[in-house]
Parts: structure tokens; C-alpha cells; sequence
């Protein structure tokens, strides 16, 4: 039997890098951001342990080196949940997911969800359906999920309009 397992944890913490640029520097952000890319890698960063959140457990190991847990939030984890973010606005995962990121992230309590029906009039006639959102969501959490239920079921066409 084991006697011993491997708990390695993790903390997020800024940490910065000083460098001189000539006065004459084209201070465009395009220009900046191409700098600053070019730099990252040639410069000395200095950590800022004031600045250290996100407690995390990375993994367990057990003396054989197999993974008993890996990635348990122990804070909240806002700059993880920032790129779940990113990969929902780029529509590489769906309301769902990200929900359930925030509450991985320890960003919300944990995810229990509700099924509710919405209700939509139109002109034309009304529009009824039910969709799940997690308790407790705000009223943009309840629209966007509503949203994304109705698009489950309708076309949906968008168009841009020039403005002349």
C-alpha cells in the first residue's frame, strides 16, 4: 500500500519586466504590442508575491507517479475563468460550459441548474420554450440561455447594415 502521496499546489501572481525604449518609439498600440511581443522573451522579470490569488492544488500523485487529482480550485480562480471567457466568445464552447467554468473557477457557487420556459410575443404570434439556466443566474445569464434555446430551434440570420 502507499504510504506517501505528492500534493503539488499552484498561485497565480504577477510579475513584471523593466526595459528602456527610445523616446522616438512610434507609441501606437500596434507598434507597442510588437515590442512588447519581441521583449518577453529577452527580459528579466521580477515577481510581485503581494500580488499572489488563485490557490490551487495542480495534482496528487501517489509513489508510482498515476494522477489521484488534478486541478482543484482551492480560491477563486478569476484569470482562468478570463480564458474560458475567451474561448466562449470565440464560440469554442457553449453558455454551459462557461457556467460551469465559473463555478470549477470558484467564481459562483456551485451549478445547480432550473428549468424555466420562456416567453417571447410577437406580431406574429407568441413563442414558448423551455431551456435550463443555474439557479440563481442573473437576468442576462436567463436571456442569453433563452436565446441560445430559441436558436436551437429557429434560423437565425444576421445582416450587416451600412451606414451611409
Amino acid at each position: 500500500m502507499c504510504e506517501e502521496l505528492t500534493m503539488t499546489l499552484g498561485q497565480d501572481l504577477s510579475c513584471y519586466a523593466v526595459f528602456k525604449i527610445p523616446a522616438s518609439t512610434d507609441l501606437s498600440p500596434e507598434n507597442l504590442m510588437r515590442i512588447a511581443s519581441e521583449e518577453s522573451g529577452n527580459v528579466e522579470y521580477e515577481e510581485d508575491w503581494s500580488t499572489c490569488c488563485s490557490l490551487r492544488i495542480l495534482e496528487i500523485k501517489d509513489e508510482s507517479g498515476n494522477y489521484l487529482v488534478q486541478d482543484l480550485a482551492v480560491e477563486p480562480m478569476p484569470f482562468d475563468a478570463g480564458q474560458e471567457l475567451k474561448l466562449f466568445l470565440s464560440e469554442r464552447i457553449d453558455m454551459g460550459q462557461l457556467v460551469e467554468s465559473a463555478s470549477r473557477n470558484r467564481l459562483i457557487p456551485p451549478v445547480a441548474m432550473s428549468r424555466m420556459v420562456g416567453h417571447v410575443s410577437l406580431p406574429s404570434g407568441d413563442i414558448e420554450h423551455t431551456f435550463q439556466v443555474r439557479k440563481g443566474a442573473s437576468q442576462a445569464e436567463k436571456d442569453l440561455a433563452f436565446f441560445n434555446a430559441l436558436c436551437q430551434i429557429a434560423k437565425v440570420h444576421y445582416s450587416e447594415v451600412i451606414d451611409e
